[in-house]
C-alpha cells in the first residue's frame, strides 16, 4: 500500500499539466465580447452556461486519465504523451485564433490538429491503459462537437 503523501503528491502531478492547458485557455475566453456576440451563431449553439460545464467535465476527466498512469507507472509512450502534450497546447492555441484574432477558419483548421493529436493519443492509450483511454473520451467527442459548431459559424459569418 502506498503512503497517502504519494496519493496526494499523484493527484496534483495530475492536475498541474491539465491547469497549465485550463487555465491560460480560460483566460483567453472574451464569449461576451462585442465580436462574439455580432456573430450569426447555429440553432444547435449550447448556451453558455454548457460550455463552462462541458470544459470542466473534459478538463476533469484528462487530469483522472493521468492517473492511472501516473500511480500504475505505466509508459504509453512518447508520441502518446506527445500527442496528449500536443491536445493541452492546441485547447489554448484554438481559444486564442477564435476569440482574440477572430479568425475563424483558422481555428476550424487548429480543431482539426487537436482532433489528430487526441486520436493518436487516444490509439496509444487503448494499448497502454484503458481506463485512461475512457477518460479521455469525453475530450474527443467535445472536441468533434466543437468542431462542428466552429464550421457553422464559419459558414454562417463568411469573412
Amino acid at each position: 500500500m502506498r503512503p497517502a503523501r504519494s496519493v496526494w503528491r499523484s493527484l496534483l502531478l495530475c492536475a498541474l499539466p491539465v491547469a497549465a492547458a485550463a487555465v491560460p485557455a480560460a483566460l483567453l475566453v472574451e464569449a461576451d465580447s462585442a465580436w462574439y456576440l455580432s456573430l450569426q451563431k447555429p440553432a444547435f449553439n449550447p448556451p453558455p452556461w454548457a460550455y463552462s460545464a462541458a470544459w470542466s467535465l473534459v478538463y476533469l476527466c484528462a487530469a483522472a486519465a493521468l492517473y492511472p498512469l501516473l500511480r500504475g507507472g505505466i509508459w504509453p509512450g512518447a508520441g502518446t504523451v506527445a500527442a496528449l502534450a500536443a491536445a493541452g497546447a492546441l485547447n489554448v492555441v484554438w481559444t486564442g485564433v477564435f476569440f482574440r484574432l477572430h479568425a475563424i477558419g483558422a481555428a476550424a483548421a487548429v480543431l482539426a490538429l487537436l482532433l489528430l493529436a487526441l486520436i493518436s493519443a487516444l490509439c496509444g492509450l487503448w494499448r497502454a491503459q484503458r481506463a485512461s483511454f475512457a477518460l479521455l473520451l469525453p475530450h474527443l467527442l467535445w472536441g468533434l462537437f466543437a468542431f462542428v459548431l466552429n464550421w457553422a459559424f464559419l459558414l454562417q459569418n463568411p469573412a
